[in-house]
């Protein structure tokens, strides 16, 4: 067993193309037999060559989760499928919670991996043990709670504050009832990150809001828990709740399904633009532009630029955003118009956890 902790995998091979010019030689007669035996050695030496540098190259990507959540790892693998069109590596899939055992780096057939792409804060712990046990594999770490410890390893996080912040702006200035809820995985920072900024935006225009905070579980688990945050939302519609922020992956699936039975109910989503699941309740979406960054995560490694260590990511970087659903456009000047505020609000906390 290589390691003990939750971990599908898809996989696409790297062909490199070789192109050559070949040159017309005049020569004479006589020269002929040596040259052949020279070129001969010659293009074994480079079939020798090519064979070497021309070897399958292998993404292996690892996550907690299910594909098709229109969110957090939808949104990861369209950066890593784009990445693979311009550099045509295979991609390995480990789902971690169904493949606990599976080697990290060596596929079954032996291909090592030139790329470990891991997902989500959670996987922290995880992340740490592959980099131990493979020190000379880069590991990106994307939506890093913590910074992963080794010479090969690069964290990637993001500041959800600012745009969240936002969220809870556009919250206040809709709620009819004064009350709002938040749905968060657990109670674990890569979620204060959103929570945080949402709730010191509803209490910047609103301070006599009430704010109803649920957790679905103690742990990853909250992930993929869609029927349970269907519950808690139609409970806090019971309690008065209008609005509800969804931070819960794959399970706002879940919650936006409920809000669509319940009169006056809207979401705010996260993670990617989920109006499109329900275009009369989804007001707006917190978004990681996930996309982007892991491309250019990944596209960093295939062209030998990759660079060990910490990057975190926010709203001034474009990292991050709110996406307002066409349907509420009008909502969409009056938040753009808050938008340095948001920014400098982020600065400001990234100064104070610093």
């Amino acid at each position: 067993m290589f390691l003990s902790f939750p971990a599908g995998i898809i996989s696409y091979t790297i062909g490199y193309r070789v192109e050559s010019r070949r040159d017309l030689i005049h020569m004479h007669t006589p020269l002929i037999p040596a040259l052949i035996v020279l070129l001969l050695i010659g293009l074994l030496g480079t079939v020798f060559l090519l064979s070497e540098d021309d070897g399958d190259q292998l993404v292996t990507i690892i996550y907690i989760g299910e594909e098709g959540d229109f969110g957090f790892l939808d949104s990861s693998f369209r950066g890593l499928q784009r990445a693979q069109e311009e550099f045509g590596f295979t991609i390995r899939e480990i789902q971690i919670q169904k493949e606990p055992d599976s080697d990290p780096v060596m596929s079954p057939d032996g291909i090592r991996s030139d790329l470990v792409l891991i997902l989500g804060g959670m996987m922290n712990e995880y992340a740490e043990e592959v980099q131990q046990q493979y020190p000379d594999t880069p590991i990106i770490l994307i939506d890093a709670a913590e910074p992963v410890h080794g010479q090969n390893s690069r964290s990637v996080s993001f500041d959800m504050s600012g745009a969240s912040y936002l969220a809870g702006i556009l919250a206040a200035n809709m709620t009819q009832t004064g009350v709002i809820g938040v749905i968060g995985v657990e109670d674990a920072p890569v979620i204060h990150s959103y929570t945080g900024g949402f709730v010191a935006g509803v209490y910047r225009d609103q301070p006599d809001i009430r704010v109803i905070t649920t957790y679905l579980a103690d742990d990853a688990a909250g992930y993929t828990m869609p029927e349970e945050a269907g519950v808690i939302t139609r409970r806090m519609y019971d309690k008065g709740a209008d609005l509800v922020f969804v931070v819960a992956g794959g399970s706002g699936s879940g919650a936006i399904r409920a809000a669509e039975a319940l009169p006056g109910m809207h979401i705010i989503g996260v993670d990617a633009d989920q109006s499109v699941l329900s275009p009369d309740t989804v007001v707006a979406s917190v978004v990681k532009n996930l996309d982007e960054v892991v491309y250019h995560e990944v596209a960093d490694v295939f062209r030998g630029s990759f660079s060990p260590g910490t990057a975190r990511i926010g709203l001034e970087k474009g990292g991050t955003a709110i996406i307002v659903n066409p349907e509420f456009s009008y909502l969409k000047p009056f938040i753009e118009s808050r938008y340095d505020e948001a920014v400098a609000m982020e600065a400001d906390n990234s100064k104070n956890q610093s």
